[in-house]
């Protein structure tokens, strides 16, 4: 590793989060990954087999040390008498970051986690500060290309990169006298997270939820690649008798493989009938190839009063990448889910090397009641067309004007009630 001005070496134990990949693991060469979206990662490896890996618009990728306005070195004593103190409560930056790691790496893949457990070596992670206001500006990943840390895709990569630029550090962490240099950094070395937490309640994981990661405002529509900015593990394993866990073979969503056993709540909502009951976003799975969310509704007291599926993707050969088949949209107390639902009756499995099938959307409405439960109100069918699996490529808003044509609205008995 390059020496840098700022070196806060930070065993973490943290849990985490991954994306499946090809068995020879990637980075193997000095490659650019084109995430999309403007999203640009360079893998560069050297001759000793170290892989640095950062976004291709960092202005510090190729800078060993930060700079005084004049663009000269700082002074030798301030390099060597300040090395320690640029960050000045190192304990308290450590507490930041790791908050935000942690929430990364929760749901890394068991084929992941093994390979990186084998191995045994940590990740390198360097996070560049504007020195005056202490705002994370820059993330830097290095490691070797053989260790276990290649099998993770450089699409988390980038969903770790976002979780540690959103990491609040205190302003007075940096040492007034380094506050003139063109940045600061802190490094440190990323052990293999650890499982998720063990007795987490409903209630706890609402609680939390609330507290460090807020309440995300209505109208809501969730998109499966942005960016998750908290999350909190949620008792999938306790709570599999109140919640369907299983996961599904086919696109249809018909024929269950087997189940999830972990989950986060990645959101919670305000209830429209004060304290009644409480909302939250639940996705299971993910570590691997597929993933589902649950928008779950709870008493205060933890009690799981209803919950409905919500959205689901999992992985496609075809494509090389996840593909989603069902997403929602909250407005108020009305929940709106969207599917593409092949018309076949014959089950399609995710696992197929097909580009395209025949299906339609279907668009049914769910309004919350005050006791918490989710009535069906009405349902939008279209009229079937050809779908690409490539327009359904992990990151797609099927709720997005496809191109389709309505063709039957059913009105259900429920009628939204106050």
């Amino acid at each position: 590793m390059r020496t840098r001005i700022t070196v806060l070496m930070l065993a973490m134990l943290t849990a985490a989060s991954g994306i499946a990949t090809a068995q020879t693991g990637y980075y193997q060469t000095t490659t650019t990954y084109n995430l999309g979206g403007g999203v640009i990662f360079n893998s560069d490896v050297r001759e000793s087999g170290m892989v640095t890996l950062y976004r291709s618009t960092n202005r510090f990728a190729h800078v060993d040390f930060p700079t005084e306005p004049d663009g000269t070195l700082p002074h030798p004593d301030f390099l060597e008498g300040r090395k320690k103190s640029v960050i000045m409560n190192q304990q308290q930056a450590y507490l930041d970051v790791q908050a935000r790691v942690r929430q990364a790496f929760r749901n890394l893949g068991q084929a992941e986690r093994q390979a990186i457990k084998d191995d045994g070596r940590r990740l390198s992670i360097t996070l560049y500060l504007d020195p005056v206001t202490a705002k994370p500006v820059e993330v830097e990943f290095e490691f070797g290309k053989e260790q276990g840390w290649r099998y993770v895709s450089p699409y988390y990569f980038w969903l770790l990169e976002q979780q540690l630029l959103a990491t609040p550090i205190a302003t007075t962490s940096v040492h007034p006298d380094a506050k003139r240099l063109n940045f600061v950094s802190i490094i440190w070395l990323q052990e293999l997270p650890a499982e998720a937490e063990p007795n987490i309640t409903v209630k706890k994981a609402f609680d939390d939820m609330i507290r460090w990661g807020g309440v995300t405002p209505l109208p809501y529509y969730h998109d499966f690649r942005a960016w998750i900015p908290y999350s909190e593990d949620f008792p999938v394993e306790q709570q599999k008798d109140h919640l369907d866990t299983r996961q599904w073979n086919d696109l249809q969503l018909t024929q269950p493989e087997n189940n999830f056993s972990r989950g986060q709540m990645i959101r919670a909502f305000n209830s429209a009938h004060g304290n009644n009951y409480r909302i939250g976003l639940v996705v299971i799975g993910g570590a691997g190839n597929a993933s589902k969310l649950l928008l779950v509704t709870a008493t205060p007291a933890g009690a799981i009063i209803d919950y409905l599926e919500v959205g689901y993707e999992s992985y496609h050969p075809g494509v090389r990448d996840k593909i989603v088949v069902k997403q929602f949209g909250m407005v108020g107390r009305r929940v709106t889910v969207y599917q593409i639902r092949p018309t076949s009756t014959t089950p399609i499995p995710f696992n197929n090397n097909n580009m395209s099938f025949i299906g339609e959307r279907l668009d049914t409405a769910y309004v919350i009641g005050s006791d918490g439960k989710f009535n069906i109100f009405i349902e939008y069918k279209h009229e079937p067309k050809t779908y690409q699996y490539q327009y359904l490529k992990y990151g797609a808003n099927i709720f997005r004007d496809g191109g389709e044509k309505l063709r039957s609205v059913l009105q259900y008995a429920y009628w939204p009630l106050p």
